[in-house]
């Protein structure tokens, strides 16, 4: 859709410089971007997320 259409629906999109693609976040939701050092785990990053994702 275009950014006339969203706003129409009452969408707020916002554009940020980060890697990824397109995240939705409902309303109420809480969101947050952890900002770690990696150094623990050897500046692996996926060594640091996978305990991540398996918690849920």
């Amino acid at each position: 859709m275009d950014r006339a259409t969203l706003e129409r629906l009452g969408v707020e999109l916002f554009e940020v410089p980060r890697g990824g693609d397109v995240t939705w976040h409902g309303p109420g939701q809480l969101v947050g971007y952890p900002i770690v050092g990696l150094d623990r785990v050897g500046r692996d990053l996926h060594k640091y997320l996978r305990p991540i994702e398996e918690a849920y």
